[in-house]
């Protein structure tokens, strides 16, 4: 399938990253889609509900694709799965954000809504 661009946004976030929105890929796509535009990008697996959004950081003129996620949507999604609200957090803080790789995703953390 060939996604058409929607709508680009621009902001700052540790270097320009420009997020992509497409308006024809499911969820579930985006991670298929993402594996084609960077191989390498890191995903988490039953996190699928989770993923928002592809983005591309342009980080010491290198640029890649990652796989954008909603804070918010992983911790709903990990209390979906058993956890109580805590557990959630510290399992994301301990598993997920602890995760140190240069192809790691994006995580919105919604502060502004």
């Amino acid at each position: 399938m060939k996604a058409r661009l929607w709508r680009r946004h621009t902001g700052y976030l540790a270097g320009v990253i420009n997020v992509f929105q497409w308006d024809c890929i499911m969820n579930e796509k985006l991670a298929e889609k993402l594996s084609e535009l960077n191989p390498e990008a890191i995903t988490y697996d039953g996190l699928d509900s989770a993923l928002i959004d592809i983005g591309h950081h342009n980080n010491n003129g290198t640029g890649d694709f990652y796989a954008v996620y909603d804070f918010e949507l992983i911790i709903a999604e990990l209390i979906k799965q058993g956890m109580t609200r805590l557990e959630a957090i510290e399992y994301y803080d301990f598993n997920i954000a602890g995760i140190g790789d240069t192809h790691a995703p994006i995580i919105i953390m919604g502060y502004l809504k």
